[in-house]
């Protein structure tokens, strides 16, 4: 009998499963969020299995000629979405093999169903060991036996988030400089900052102060201006020596969706224990994005619900929803923390976030701060 479409088109591998004809991945029977290209790329990369799929076949596949399109951060984008899906790294890949400037190959072993049972070759009947080799046999599976319990142990650890953590209230998080790869401006030390200020509102999360960064950095005889990235973050933890988590992330953009990724990062060890993403179809939302991203991390640090709500409920009267009007206040946020001498230049750009957007409450008392400190009182009145 001739068995169902859908059934003549689900592939297997590890603990996923794939409907080529639905479109759909599913993990141990439950479905995951793909999108479009990502679930494309995978498909390709299934239909080879073992052999390199090469990024021109994929940009001619996702982008046909005539479309136009930073195809290197598109496919970028793509691979990293599909490898979050699959719990999957690019340093200790499982599933996707990355070939520099050629393209991906699919390492696992691959299985396609071909109707409700996978046929099974009978096997024919062994002649019996002697008695002494089958003594030799149950104590070498006893030993597999054990040496597997062990692994699935220590993978349970490594991939617990709280148990590699080990975080408890008040511990201390360093967030680093989110990598753009969106070449949109706007964005360049906007998102963490962001991150940052809704962190800050939490009464279970600490968020390491710039002035505690700088302590480090002077020992390190660095700038104090310095950009924090994933590797210098973690340096800084190292040498802090009380700072629990590492928050690293990313900005990418999905055809026209933005992606906004973060991985919490065990400084003592180097490994990422938590990923997690959000995404907005525009710029504009972002906020909101970064917003969703802070309480996943917050809930992932083990935080309760209740609080996280509560606090969300309060910033929302001090913090915009312009990522704008937050690059503009961040900036001289950093100017008037770096030197005593930059407050008119501060309040100039305070007083653009407030063009862009007049309720942003801590703008105008920053502003404030910025006229009383050049004896500006009668202007610093109306922004109290």
């Amino acid at each position: 009998m001739q068995q169902p479409a859908d059934e003549m088109r689900t592939v297997c591998f590890g603990s996923f499963e794939v409907n080529l004809t639905t479109g759909e991945l599913r993990k141990q029977g439950i479905r995951l969020k793909l999108q479009d290209q990502p679930f494309q790329v995978l498909t390709m990369l299934l239909a080879r299995p073992g052999q390199l799929v090469h990024r021109e076949e994929i940009r001619q596949k996702l982008w046909p000629s005539g479309t136009f399109v930073d195809f290197d951060n598109g496919l970028n984008a793509a691979i990293n979405r599909l490898r979050e899906a699959l719990g999957d790294s690019a340093e200790n890949p499982r599933f996707i093999e990355t070939h520099p400037r050629r393209g991906y190959r699919f390492i696992a072993p691959v299985e396609r169903l071909n109707g409700n049972t996978v046929p099974v070759t009978e096997a024919k009947p062994e002649p019996r060991p002697p008695r002494s080799k089958q003594w030799l046999w149950v104590v070498s599976a006893f030993a597999v036996a054990m040496l597997l319990l062990a692994a699935i142990g220590a993978w349970r650890f490594y991939h617990s988030p709280k148990a590699a953590l080990n975080f408890a209230a008040r511990d201390w998080v360093l967030i680093s400089r989110f990598e753009n790869r969106t070449g949109e401006a706007v964005l360049d030390g906007t998102l963490e900052y962001a991150l940052e200020r809704e962190l800050s509102n939490s009464q279970f999360v600490n968020v390491v102060p710039h002035e505690r960064v700088g302590d480090v950095l002077r020992l390190m005889r660095k700038p104090l201006d310095t950009k924090i990235d994933a590797g210098l973050g973690r340096e800084i933890c190292l040498r802090d020596g009380g700072i629990r988590a590492l928050l690293t992330g990313r900005v990418e953009k999905l055809g026209t969706t933005y992606v906004l990724s973060a991985e919490l990062v065990d400084p003592a060890r180097g490994v990422s224990v938590a990923s997690m993403s959000e995404e907005d179809p525009a710029e504009s939302q972002l906020a909101a994005a970064v917003r969703r991203l802070s309480n996943r991390v917050r809930e992932t640090l083990g935080e309760k619900s209740a609080l996280i709500q509560q606090s969300d409920k309060r910033l929302e009267r001090i913090t915009t929803p312009s990522l704008h009007a937050l690059q503009l206040y961040s900036r001289a946020n950093e100017l008037m923390r770096l030197s005593d001498d930059k407050q008119a230049v501060a309040a100039e750009l305070l007083e653009q976030a407030l063009a862009e957007d007049p309720n942003f409450a801590s703008a105008h008392l920053l502003l404030a701060y910025t006229y009383a400190n050049r004896g500006k009182e009668a202007e610093a009145k109306p922004e109290f």
